[in-house]
């Protein structure tokens, strides 16, 4: 087991890339299990981000100092990251959706694992010789809502 004392921060992998938003991953493991224990759910929502982000729950109860954030993408997931960093109005909606999602699930901040912009990364992922430009353009405006209508979120 992991020494939570030790850890300032815990990144949770991997929520997916679906029709330009941020979307469960696995929702069996994410938001439906039970767990054992009280308070281990946030919302009405159980499973892993039930039981990592309820305020009452038992992880926050040892281990209120970690701050936990949702990872997108990775190696499995990134093959819509060029398509959201394309445009302005895809990454309003991807951006909009990330708020409303790190909001809803509790979650303190988010990690952005695109694998890989510009070459593509795993077969059949999108990529476009203008993925570097458009990922600062997406994590600038990703910060900027998070600064705007969630202050206390991280990216």
């Amino acid at each position: 087991m992991i020494p939570g004392e030790n850890l300032t921060h815990l990144y949770y992998a991997f929520a997916n890339i679906r029709d330009g938003e941020i979307a469960i991953g696995d929702s069996y493991a994410d938001i439906e299990k039970q767990f054992d224990g009280k308070n281990n759910t946030f919302n009405g929502i159980h499973g892993n981000f039930g039981y990592l982000n309820s305020e009452n729950g038992d992880f926050r109860k040892k281990y209120s100092h970690i701050k936990t954030m949702i990872a997108v993408g990775g190696w499995s997931w990134s093959k819509d990251f060029s398509i959201v960093a394309r445009t302005v109005e895809s990454r309003k909606k991807f951006t909009d959706s990330v708020v409303e999602f790190v909001t809803k699930y509790n979650f303190d901040g988010i990690e952005i694992d695109w694998e890989y912009p510009v070459s593509g990364g795993e077969p059949g992922n999108s990529y476009h010789e203008d993925d570097g430009k458009n990922f600062v353009k997406l994590v600038r405006l990703l910060s900027y809502k998070f600064k705007k209508y969630a202050y206390e979120k991280q990216i």
